[in-house]
């Protein structure tokens, strides 16, 4: 790849470190702020301080809002990173693991440098392909979210009210929220009447409710708190 100058930037909330290393030899660190106004113009004046040619732009992979703001620009070859490449390249160097931005801005820009001919130039997809991936990243997040959930249900109940886990078919039914819902410990689930849990029951489609239902009653009277 032909290029005149290799950034590496630290991508952060507030600010993002970056390192640049001219073709030339020449050499420049620093911070720029994380508002789009800011890192536009700092695009503007990276172009300014290397007025030709393709300069290279290599961060952790994952920072897609990074990617977003870069990708308008024809001059800049965007180079993302596996962040356990640049972990296990940044431990070789430091044997503490110590990590700070300005440091890891020029670690990233040093790894690419020695590795630009193995490492992959990102392209970007196609309006479909983009959307559907942001998608699938919003599903994902949300069965994580789902799952965190309902294991901290599931450890609550644990602790104050188990029988519920083992009455309702476990921390993940529908049947389960339902009665919580209506009755949240077992104190209260005691005041329930055979046409309540029935009507609870039947609403979430079980099977042989009058069955179900009284077999509730009987074990309600035997759980111990």
């Amino acid at each position: 790849m032909d290029w005149t100058a290799c950034v590496g930037i630290d991508w952060g909330d507030q600010e993002h470190a970056y390192e640049i290393r001219g073709r030339d030899g020449g050499q420049a660190s620093g911070k720029t702020g994380s508002s789009s106004e800011e890192f536009h113009e700092w695009v503007r004046r990276l172009r300014e301080r290397f007025p030709t040619g393709t300069i290279i732009v290599a961060f952790e992979h994952g920072r897609w809002s990074l990617i977003y703001a870069l990708m308008v620009y024809e001059f800049l070859s965007l180079v993302p990173i596996n962040p356990r490449a640049s972990k296990a390249y940044r431990d070789s160097l430091r044997l503490s693991g110590a990590s700070s931005d300005p440091a890891d801005a020029a670690i990233i820009c040093d790894f690419v440098l020695k590795h630009l001919s193995k490492l992959r130039v990102w392209q970007p997809d196609d309006a479909i392909t983009r959307k559907l991936r942001l998608l699938v990243e919003s599903r994902r997040t949300l069965v994580d979210q789902r799952t965190a959930f309902t294991h901290t249900l599931a450890d609550t109940l644990k602790q104050y009210y188990p029988q519920a886990l083992q009455w309702f078919g476990g921390e993940t039914t529908r049947l389960l929220r339902a009665f919580l819902m209506r009755w949240p410990t077992l104190e209260q689930m005691r005041t329930a009447g055979l046409e309540d849990i029935t009507a609870v029951m039947r609403a979430q489609r079980c099977r042989k409710v009058s069955a179900a239902a009284q077999g509730l009653i009987e074990k309600m009277g035997l759980a111990v708190p």
